[in-house]
């Protein structure tokens, strides 16, 4: 997903740059035999898909490493949405992957 007109016009093999909506995006994904979606990106792509309550699981990755800066994984966000912690995995280059799944009330 990309709001950026030169991306939109670029033609890839095995990728395909849009500009629709989070659903319209699922909706696409899925007619094309896919169940599941890893969203990688942003603070801004990540927050469109957190306020149409589309995210049911969120996985970070803490590496052993001091960066000093940063940017928020959702942005500024007025919606609450609970996620309950699932499991932790030790990966092998020392960092944790830490599992939370969407918290249905």
């Amino acid at each position: 997903m990309t709001n950026q007109r030169a991306l939109l016009d670029t033609e890839l093999e095995n990728i395909h740059f849009t500009d629709k909506k989070p659903k319209e995006v699922l909706e696409m994904i899925s007619k094309r035999g896919f169940s599941e979606v890893i969203l990688a990106g942003g603070e801004k792509l990540n927050a469109s898909f957190l306020k149409e309550d589309l995210i049911d699981e969120i996985r970070i990755i803490v590496k052993p490493l001091v960066i000093g800066t940063g940017k928020s994984l959702f942005g500024e966000n007025e919606s609450i949405q609970k996620f309950a912690f699932s499991k932790s995995e030790l990966l092998g280059n020392g960092s944790i992957e830490l599992i939370f799944n969407k918290k249905f009330t």
